[in-house]
């Protein structure tokens, strides 16, 4: 008797499916927005959701390391999406603000990619297809947010 699926095989098949969404939301971006990567586009929302953040505190929402987070974040600093200022509290440190450029372009892709993936659910799945989706949903979202482990390399 088995325990159900194996989680290694879920695990290929879902980093395989997370991929050619990722892939399939960039082209369904307007070029201009299309150049904002997808770690770059969900570290762009991170500050606009939670404000003013040091790059440690960006580094460990998106389970990325420190260094590269400082990279990405001068890669959007460069285009006019984000800025460093001192922290008020401790002015040797700096802390990373959103743009009113980057927040529309924040909107504006995060709308699209939205409306993109909705209609293709709408479209494409059946309701019980479109309800186990949003099971599958919660559930990556409880693996991404469990405690234990992270290997940062």
């Amino acid at each position: 008797m088995t325990d159900g699926a194996d989680p290694t095989a879920t695990a290929v098949a879902l980093t395989a499916a997370m991929r050619r969404l990722r892939a399939r939301l960039r082209q369904e971006s307007p070029l201009a927005l299309a150049e904002l990567t997808m770690p770059q586009a969900l570290a762009l929302a991170r500050i606009v959701e939670e404000g003013s953040i040091s790059n440690a505190a960006l580094a460990a929402g998106e389970y990325m390391r420190p260094q590269s987070t400082h990279e990405m974040v001068r890669r959007l600093e460069k285009r006019g999406l984000v800025e460093r200022r001192p922290d008020p509290a401790d002015r040797r440190k700096l802390l990373i603000e959103v743009t009113p450029r980057g927040r529309r372009m924040v909107s504006e892709l995060i709308g699209l990619r939205h409306q993109w993936l909705a209609a293709a659910i709408e479209r494409d799945l059946t309701a019980a297809e479109k309800e186990m989706l949003a099971i599958a949903a919660g559930l990556m979202e409880r693996v991404a947010s469990a405690e234990g482990p992270t290997d940062t390399g």
